[in-house]
C-alpha cells in the first residue's frame, strides 16, 4: 500500500492512496521482503493531467540502482484508476526501495 511508506519527498498522503506527485516527488519503503525474487510491478492510478509520468523504483535512494521503470499515462479523471504494469530485474531479498 503506497500510503504505508516509510518516508517521502513532496507528497501528499491521503487514508487509502499518496497523491499530487510531481517530478523529483518520491517515497521510501524500508525492509521490503521481495522474497527469493520478483520480475513484475503492477501499480493502480489515477492521472488527471495529460502528459506523461515515469515512476521508478530504485534500490536505497533516489540514485540507487533501477529495478524497473512504469510510464503512467492520461487516465481521463483523477477518479478515472487503471492499472499499469513493468518488469523488474534484480529485485530479491530484503531492500529499502
Amino acid at each position: 500500500q503506497a500510503e504505508q511508506y516509510s518516508a517521502q519527498q513532496g507528497i501528499t498522503k491521503y487514508a487509502t492512496y499518496i497523491g499530487f506527485c510531481a517530478a523529483g516527488d518520491w517515497v521510501r519503503f524500508d525492509n521490503v521482503n521481495l522474497g527469493s525474487g520478483y520480475t513484475k510491478l503492477q501499480v493502480r492510478y489515477a492521472k488527471g493531467l495529460t502528459g506523461n509520468r515515469k515512476v521508478e523504483v530504485r534500490v536505497g535512494s533516489t540514485t540507487g540502482t533501477k529495478l524497473g521503470e512504469l510510464t503512467t499515462t492520461f487516465t481521463g479523471d483523477w477518479n478515472t484508476y487503471v492499472t499499469g504494469s513493468t518488469t523488474l530485474a534484480g529485485a530479491s531479498g530484503i531492500k529499502t526501495l
